[in-house]
């Protein structure tokens, strides 16, 4: 009779165990908390550095001096009050015109962060023009043809493509059997970055200008003229190390290979989803060196 930890080990197998695996920045990365920090509420600037205040020290502040949080509600609070807090955060970086900073994704304990899920949409992108690439023109043909007859400007028009090769629903979709965890940095992984926006101006991406902040935005070509963005973005050799996981029991299983149609050679072991997703890196990076 097996023992509790050998049934453990022996359902881990089955199911597919956890791969080891670390993430090296290479070049700046961006991932927004979705908000945007505004100049003397959130961060101090004094032309040649910035010092952004964490809300933990704001809200400590306002609760042991009620004074100051009634001025800030009336707009008439001084964040300088709070340069050199305990959680600030202080870049060495020039910022002019520019009032808003775009913040970097990170938890309830102020450790910046990949999430898993990001990771994963990259890849289920990989997956999908993998599998398209790989049907025979009529397939294809048929399928652009469902997305035609939806509103060509509707955010769901690919989703009768999205259907067909991953699944009707969240029960059918494909990407079930892939799991990724989040990759979590250290809060001095992260600094300043001023990004510059290149638009293309045509659908074959032969045109193209800097953008131009403003009502309305427009295109220019001197990048002199191109409005500066402010992010908070990982630094180039910061590293993190975390796990995915292949669901071989959904990807070997019989009936959920007929029930469910999960049989795809990308995702049938981890050596087959590098591959795809090497090739495919690869592919777009000689597509932008060509570019550039």
């Amino acid at each position: 009779m097996k023992t509790l930890e050998e049934v453990l080990k022996d359902s881990k197998e089955k199911l597919g165990l956890k791969i080891p695996c670390s993430i090296e920045i290479l070049s700046p990365v961006h991932i927004g908390s979705g908000i945007k920090l505004t100049e003397g509420i959130d961060f101090i600037n004094t032309g040649q550095s910035v010092e952004i205040i964490s809300q933990a020290d704001l809200m400590s502040y306002f609760e042991e001096n009620p004074d100051e949080l009634n001025k800030f509600i009336a707009c008439n609070y001084d964040i300088r009050q709070l340069s050199k807090s305990p959680g600030s955060r202080k870049y060495n970086l020039e910022i002019r015109k520019s009032k808003e900073i775009f913040e970097f994704l990170r938890n309830g304990f102020g450790k910046p962060y990949i999430p898993g899920s990001s990771i994963k949409g990259s890849i289920r992108t990989i997956i999908l023009k993998k599998i398209f690439d790989n049907l025979t023109e009529n397939e294809k043909n048929k399928l652009l043809q469902k997305t035609c007859e939806l509103n060509k400007k509707s955010e769901f028009a690919s989703q009768p493509i999205l259907e067909d090769i991953f699944g009707k629903d969240q029960q059918y979709n494909l990407m079930r059997t892939l799991e990724i965890f989040d990759f979590y940095f250290e809060p001095e992984d992260v600094d300043l970055s001023k990004v510059l926006v290149l638009s293309f101006t045509n659908e074959s991406g032969t045109s193209y200008g800097w953008k131009q902040m403003g009502r309305p935005s427009r295109n220019v070509s001197n990048i002199k003229e191109a409005t500066s963005i402010f992010v908070e973005s990982l630094l180039v050799g910061a590293k993190s190390y975390g796990s995915i996981s292949l669901n071989k029991f959904l990807m070997e299983n019989k009936e959920a290979k007929e029930k469910l149609n999960f049989d795809n050679p990308f995702l049938k072991n981890i050596e087959s989803l590098i591959k795809a997703i090497n090739d495919y890196s690869l592919d777009k990076l000689n597509s932008e060196k060509n570019f550039l």
